[in-house]
């Protein structure tokens, strides 16, 4: 019996229960190596979950620089004690970028990105636990779960791989692949220094079959999400300030000036309302939709979710209580999936304390824009774009600035690597739902992805996350029903490891 037809026959709650270690009881002496590595997995938690906690318990802020130093020295010394061929800290004009090269001397090189940096601590008094503690609490309806920051985004898959690296080096004496890792300590500030560490290593990464970046993939319900790209984002401020207008006084006056002067506030939202309507939803920016393309094989894959993926976990995702009235499930996850925005962050000037009161003219006026793009809308368009059409609609006075910008990237599900990914979590009883793209944005992704090195990029893991940059992030160790316990996280990647290693090889690679 071969493992898929084995796991087939299980049920889903037996799937759950580490169907790795039911089909290497199966298989018999067949795979006594794979055996002799998932009970080298079981009989080690103690110490893997303790390399768990003591990576979350080093804090890693990347915006205020606490922590870095210490944690990138500590993914260094995993990446030593793994007896990886290459370890360096890549300086940059930012934080480190750890890199590590193990040369296995195989046919099929992994190349893995990660990232050791979380964002701050926002509103302590809402955490249940400390967020660097690292404790164990009871999550009822999914299980035993570890809380920190970083949880799951993303110190603790990528720590589980490397477990996962570990047991089958302490049995088997080498990886059965090469594997590359790219760590950063800025993909919280728009991985802007990673492509320091990519160009330096530009010939070894060329030589990569595919990139994977470890993840929790499991909803609430145990259902695999995997996207296979993320949309681009374009980071903008705008303003308009009596300043630049030439008009009014620059640092703002009393309210009883503006019959005289003008508002720069009001100038502002004159200018936006020629950039949108519908709020917000229609973008008029002269050229800005002609770029976008629903492509074929995007919806595809929204079609093939219709029968499976429940849209509404995205208002608990939101803590909202409607959609937008008149929308279909297909129209929910194309707007979600693949359509562009033009969104307001925020917006400031003069007198915006909510308690108190002040007739004020202000001296400027702001608001923050966030732009996700998508297949294939060119994320460096963007700023030329929206200059040409204050210039043309008289708004010549307004600045732009800009704060970051990078675009989409994305994988084809029929990409034979992407094939092997999901082959592995067949075997393990789940049928992926295949995301077209991330709603979010993902900074690095396109480094990999992009020529030179033209690599496939996976997202991939089992168990389940949540509360990413918010209180009480947290992974599930101990999962219930179908949630992956930290075990069956790590024979998943042993698995993935092997199957990656059988798999075909990147056509073209250097």
């Amino acid at each position: 019996m071969n493992r898929r037809k084995f796991i087939q026959s299980t049920t889903l709650a037996a799937a759950a229960a580490g169907t790795s270690r039911l089909w290497a009881q199966a298989a018999g002496s067949g795979d006594r190596e794979r055996q002799d590595i998932y009970r080298h997995v079981d009989s080690h938690q103690d110490d893997h979950l303790s390399k768990l906690r003591q990576y979350l318990r080093q804090p890693s802020i990347s915006s205020t620089g606490e922590g870095i130093t210490e944690c990138a020295d500590m993914v260094r010394r995993f990446m030593v004690d793994l007896k990886f061929t290459e370890v360096e800290l890549v300086q940059t004009p930012g934080h480190p970028v750890v890199w590590g090269h193990y040369d296995a001397g195989a046919r099929k090189t992994l190349v893995v990105y990660g990232m050791y940096d979380v964002v701050p601590i926002f509103r302590p008094e809402l955490w249940e636990v400390p967020p660097f503690e690292a404790r164990i609490v009871d999550k009822p309806g999914l299980g035993k779960a570890l809380v920190a920051r970083g949880t799951g985004n993303t110190k603790v898959p990528f720590r589980a791989l490397l477990n996962a690296m570990e047991s089958i080096l302490s049995v088997r004496g080498e990886l059965p692949i090469n594997v590359m890792c790219v760590v950063e300590g800025e993909e919280e500030l728009a991985s802007r220094n990673i492509g320091v560490a990519v160009e330096k290593h530009r010939d070894k990464l060329k030589t990569g079959d595919a990139c994977l970046d470890p993840k929790y993939l499991q909803n609430e319900q145990g259902l695999i999400e995997l996207t296979l790209g993320a949309k681009g984002n374009t980071y903008l401020h705008l303003e308009c300030s009596n300043e630049r207008r030439g008009i009014g006084p620059s640092g703002g006056s009393s309210s009883r000036f503006s019959a005289l002067f003008g508002n720069p506030a009001w100038r502002l939202v004159e200018a936006l309302s020629t950039m949108v309507d519908n709020d917000g939803l229609n973008i008029k920016i002269e050229g800005y939709m002609d770029m976008h393309r629903l492509l074929p094989e995007d919806l595809e894959l929204i079609d093939a979710m219709l029968e499976r993926y429940d849209p509404s976990v995205l208002l608990s995702d939101a803590k909202a209580s409607n959609f937008l009235p008149g929308l279909s499930k297909r129209d929910i996850l194309i707007r979600y999936m693949l359509t562009p925005s033009f969104n307001i962050s925020g917006i400031r000037g003069g007198f915006v304390d909510e308690d108190g009161r002040a007739t004020r003219l202000p001296g400027k006026a702001f608001v923050k824009i966030d732009c996700r793009t998508v297949p294939e809308l060119d994320h460096r368009q963007i700023v030329p774009l929206v200059r040409a059409h204050l210039d043309k609609h008289g708004f010549q006075d307004i600045g732009i600035r800009v704060f970051g910008s990078y675009p989409y990237f994305k994988t084809s599900y029929r990409n034979p690597q992407v094939q092997t990914l999901i082959q592995t979590y067949r075997n393990y009883g789940h049928e992926p739902l295949l995301f077209p793209l991330r709603a979010s944005s993902g900074p690095y992704g396109y480094h990999f992805t992009d020529p030179p090195l033209s690599l496939p990029f996976l997202y991939g893991g089992l168990g389940h996350a949540g509360h990413f940059h918010a209180p009480n992030e947290y992974v599930i160790i101990e999962g219930e029903g179908n949630l992956a316990s930290l075990p069956e996280v790590e024979k998943f990647y042993v698995d993935l490891i092997y199957d990656f290693a059988a798999g075909p090889e990147r056509p073209g690679k250097s």
